[in-house]
């Protein structure tokens, strides 16, 4: 089943649930909405939860997938939202609202401007998400971002499985990843620091940034660190911060462009003046050292020869 609305210069809305009213659970369907502003679904009350729903927006000012300006969305699985072309360009926007899991859900949004994944104005966002979700932003002219929240705090709750941020991540306030995460064209901002959980593994390729607080990672936490080149050089900082770093009994992992893990890797704290960095520095030899080591050895067997000739 489908349903489809396209309009002109005007909002154009396929599904548009005002206050006081209140919708079901909304299963198996595609939704799409095309126009200058368009809006697949747009909730200031309740709706249930979305099952194997496929959401598009197309449109070239404002575009979004699920509005929820003051409204409550249960749970969202097996589902995709798609969004494109706008100058802000919104996957989820939850304006002081109430949003549920995110299970198996793919948010693609794609902008000429402004373009965000989910993007909260609350003081306090969760985002919970489930069973691999996957969640991206990118714009031809603008800011991307995965998740943002605007107004306050972000706390990235997730399960035993790994879930994709592909785009920056912003938050007014902190940032809490309490999951497995993996970050993909991604730096973040968290104007109040940025904190990794014990219970977390957060991977991403090359160096990650981080400016606008410290950076807190807890005992237990992961860090897999991949390399899409080779490896040529003997260290390689793969974590900045503008702030101070504090570095609790941790386990870093280097993988290199194929995924195989490389074992011949340390990690060292650093001060880099402006704040903290993580490096990680190789344990294999340099060619000059290995020649040093293999004139001593050398020298040793020739020693052992001469001895043996003795006797």
């Amino acid at each position: 089943m489908s349903i489809s609305a396209e309009g002109g210069k005007s909002q154009t809305y396929t599904i548009r649930n005002d206050w006081n009213s209140s919708i079901g659970d909304i299963r198996n369907v595609a939704l799409r909405a095309v126009g200058t502003n368009a809006t697949a679904i747009y909730n200031e009350d309740s709706i249930g939860n979305l099952s194997s729903v496929r959401i598009s927006a197309e449109g070239s000012n404002k575009v979004y997938g699920v509005d929820l300006t003051y409204g409550v969305l249960g749970n969202v699985s097996d589902s995709t939202i798609s969004v494109s072309g706008g100058n802000d360009t919104i996957g989820i926007f939850a304006y002081y609202s109430d949003l549920g899991e995110l299970s198996n859900v793919n948010i693609s949004a794609k902008g000429n401007g402004y373009a965000a994944g989910i993007l909260f104005l609350e003081s306090n966002a969760v985002v919970t998400l489930k069973n691999s979700s996957f969640i991206s932003a990118s714009s031809l002219s603008g800011s991307a971002y995965s998740i943002a929240n605007e107004s306050g705090s972000l706390t990235l709750e997730g399960d035993s499985t790994t879930h994709t941020l592909d785009g920056n991540i912003y938050t007014d306030g902190k940032l809490v990843f309490n999951g497995n995460f993996k970050l993909q064209n991604a730096s973040i901002e968290a104007v109040e620091g940025v904190s990794v959980s014990g219970a977390s593994t957060l991977s991403w390729y090359g160096g990650l940034s981080v400016s606008g607080g410290d950076v807190v990672l807890e005992d237990g936490a992961v860090l897999n660190v991949y390399f899409e080149e080779v490896l040529s050089l003997d260290e390689y900082m793969v974590l900045e911060s503008d702030g101070t770093i504090a570095l609790g009994e941790i386990q870093l992992n280097v993988y290199d462009n194929s995924g195989a893990l490389l074992e011949d890797w340390t990690y060292e704290l650093r001060n880099g003046g402006s704040g903290g960095q993580i490096w990680i520095t190789s344990a294999i030899p340099e060619p000059s050292e290995c020649a040093a080591l293999f004139a001593v050895l050398a020298l040793g067997l020739a020693a052992c020869r001469k001895f043996r000739r003795k006797f």
